[in-house]
């Protein structure tokens, strides 16, 4: 006998986005959908509006984009037109996410714990003081080693792969049902790049939270997604599971995307000069 099928936490059917007084969408017609505890994988050139779709789903768009879809739902809830209680539930408590540049993110003038006290009363916490037990608590979690100490910092007290984790750290706190996390190892270098998406998924894979995963990094969303999508110039070109797109694309653009890779392709010609006596 089978069950009932589990209902996505992001569903968006035909999303499009256009500015005020644009000729064209920036978004074209989108539609994807992620199940729970899934890691969604959402690649393509700057512009190509992988950052606005994710943003629509928290309805995090500009003041002057005007939002379309036949369907816009985070855990069930409809946010096509949301009310101010509907769209409480989902930030911060159904679903977070994570920016991709943590100094921005983060208020430069205020604690860590602080801020971390802060998101947690705004989602129930009942103190001040339980806030910041929970907090470290949470630090704790994405293996923070001296959480107190962190607590006390102030951003710019902590390095970038740090400063990335607290933010993981405040994602994952409320228990979120769908995590998105934009372009977060932008700003970071290869090493602690590997860290933080091996702690980013741990920690999904510990709360059956699932990802959307927005990044330039083919070879981490081959590594790390279980599906991927592919965008191009506001649309869609490609979806499928992340080993077989990433392996054997089929849409032009995608193989254009994985040939641009480093070492991918033909061996590069040596500069004029170069490897000569």
């Amino acid at each position: 006998m089978t069950g009932t099928p589990t209902p996505p936490v992001l569903e968006i059917a035909d999303l499009h986005i256009r500015f005020s007084g644009a000729q064209a969408n920036a978004v074209e017609g989108v539609s994807l959908s992620i199940a729970p505890n899934e890691v969604f994988g959402l690649v393509g050139e700057s512009g190509s509006g992988k950052s606005l779709t994710a943003s629509a789903a928290l309805r995090l768009d500009p003041p002057t984009a005007q939002v379309t879809a036949a369907r816009l739902e985070v855990c069930g809830l409809d946010l096509r037109a949301p009310r101010a209680a509907d769209l409480r539930a989902v930030r911060g408590g159904l679903a977070s996410m994570i920016f991709q540049e943590p100094m921005t993110a983060l208020a430069p003038t205020r604690t860590i714990g602080a801020q971390m006290a802060d998101a947690a009363l705004a989602h129930g916490a009942r103190s001040w003081r339980g806030a910041l037990q929970d907090a470290g608590g949470d630090l704790a979690n994405v293996n923070i080693k001296d959480p107190e100490r962190v607590l006390r910092s102030f951003p710019h007290q902590l390095s970038g792969g740090m400063r990335q984790r607290v933010l993981i750290a405040m994602a994952f706190a409320g228990a979120p049902r769908l995590v998105i996390a934009d372009e977060i190892t932008t700003a970071i270098d290869p090493t602690t790049r590997v860290a933080v998406l091996d702690l980013l998924t741990t920690r999904a894979a510990q709360t059956r939270a699932a990802i959307l995963f927005i990044s330039h990094d083919l070879g981490a969303v081959a590594r790390f997604c279980d599906r991927v999508g592919v965008m191009q110039s506001g649309r869609l070109v490609e979806v499928g599971a992340a080993r077989a797109v990433m392996g054997a694309p089929q849409h032009p653009y995608t193989q254009r995307l994985k040939a641009s890779l480093p070492g991918a392709g033909t061996p590069r010609r040596p500069l004029l000069g170069e490897d000569t006596p």
